[in-house]
């Protein structure tokens, strides 16, 4: 068992619900990211094949209008938060843009593995529910701006 990946689980609220058995193979699958000041996490109209719970660092969530050039932020996300959430449920392209704030690290889990955890453990679905109505929150608070 990756032991830095299995505590890095533990202690997020979204896993913390599972059994010990589960949480030691969900941190077998997944791989630690690392990114640089600057580095795009997740470019918006790309599919990220994931999602990402942030183990260090922050980042800022954004979308550019390329006509004007014009970037808008949306929020910024630090430890263990998740991102690319959205797109690891339906399976289509970020709507969004994540750059790193400082050095990040990230714990990214696949989207099938992602999807398979849904489906299994109801438990991480109801965890993960308030923090897609506190996005779509913030994309209405955003937006009547």
């Amino acid at each position: 068992m990756n032991a830095d990946n299995y505590t890095i689980l533990k202690e997020s609220k979204f896993f913390s619900v599972l059994p010990h058995s589960v949480l030691e193979s969900l941190a077998n699958l997944a791989s630690l990211k690392r990114y640089k000041k600057g580095d795009l996490i997740i470019k918006e109209d790309t599919n990220p094949g994931g999602c990402y719970i942030i183990v260090s660092g922050n980042a800022t969530v954004y979308s550019l209008n390329n006509q004007a050039g014009v970037k808008y932020v949306i929020s910024t996300v630090g430890i263990h938060n998740i991102i690319g959430e959205f797109s690891a449920i339906n399976r289509k392209h970020s709507l969004f843009s994540v750059e790193a704030n400082d050095d990040v690290e990230c714990l990214f889990l696949d989207v099938d593995t992602f999807s398979q955890l849904l489906k299994q453990h109801p438990a991480v679905s109801q965890a993960l529910l308030p923090v897609v109505v506190e996005r779509i929150h913030e994309l209405v608070e955003f937006f009547m701006k």
